[in-house]
């Protein structure tokens, strides 16, 4: 993702973008910083800002907020070229998905990189480029993506800096307190089952039947199962944001108009995924939250 946001900030004419382009793309990334769930470590910052953005921000744009601040700024074939790259990792970073459509994010990622060498010249298939055609057979024999990438030692590293107090023998002072961290008795396991709000920008939901919802308030219900029971806002018939390179519905991106909705009680068990949900004109955006974190 830098490489392609690099290219239209400081690339050749032809497929660098302008100033007004970059201003309004920037003016979209901060529009969205309110809409974006607690559970993301970063909110979105401007392009000035991108030699400083972190790995989880280049991902963010990449499988999420990417869709929304460069539809109608950049040119129609160089969007389309970037939902190619994104919607192949929407697809190998899901458990789910990566299964049943890992053939399908393998061609993609082909068409990704020879599509690319048309629009950016040969300048743009470098090593990490290439290596692209790999990511299919390392989902194949590992799983989905988040199982082996590194975002977890990224996401570590400022606890590591923690442990370090002096500038003497740093390695030595980080095993004494992983030593000390994994001798103490009384820790806890962390929540892995995050907490469901009816606050925003928290309260966005795919349901099991792929509709869309919206978190109104708790019930102080329980199902016949037990599960706690919500009041929801939830729109019906959930179109698509885009149709190329396929219907975005299959990585559940959604396009709903906001007065198409009806108020039901909905069942813990049946929210399926959290969802970024983003007001656009008379309609409201929704994307499934597909990695780990």
């Amino acid at each position: 993702m830098k490489r392609l946001l690099l290219l239209w900030l400081r690339g050749k004419r032809g497929f660098k973008i302008s100033a007004n382009q970059k201003d309004e793309i920037s003016r979209n990334l901060i529009q969205l910083r309110k809409f974006i769930p607690s559970l993301f470590a970063r909110k979105p910052r401007t392009l000035d800002e991108v030699d400083r953005w972190k790995a989880t921000e280049y991902r963010q744009f990449l499988l999420y907020t990417g869709k929304i601040v460069l539809k109608s700024v950049l040119k129609p074939e160089f969007y389309s070229h970037f939902l190619t790259l994104s919607v192949a990792i929407n697809i190998l970073i899901s458990p789910q998905l990566c299964r049943q459509y890992l053939n399908y994010a393998r061609e993609l990622l082909k068409f990704f990189i020879s599509k690319g060498r048309t629009l950016y010249g040969p300048e743009f298939l470098v090593y990490n480029v290439h290596s692209l055609v790999h990511i299919g057979e390392d989902v194949e024999e590992h799983g989905h993506l988040d199982l082996f990438c590194a975002f977890p030692f990224e996401n570590y590293m400022q606890k590591l800096k923690k442990m370090v107090h002096s500038g003497k023998s740093p390695l030595v002072q980080i095993v004494k307190r992983v030593f000390e961290m994994e001798s103490t008795s009384n820790c806890q396991l962390a929540n892995l089952i995050k907490k469901v709000t009816h606050r925003r920008p928290n309260n966005g939901f795919i349901l099991t039947d792929q509709s869309c919802c919206e978190i109104v308030q708790k019930t102080n219900q329980e199902d016949n199962e037990g599960y706690e029971m919500f009041l929801c806002r939830v729109y019906r018939r959930p179109t698509y944001l885009f149709q190329q390179p396929c219907d975005s519905r299959l990585i559940g991106v959604m396009k709903c108009h906001q007065q198409d909705s009806v108020m039901k009680r909905i069942s813990r068990k049946n929210l399926h995924r959290q969802a970024i949900m983003i007001p656009n004109d008379h309609n409201i955006v929704f994307l499934a939250v597909l990695h780990d974190f």
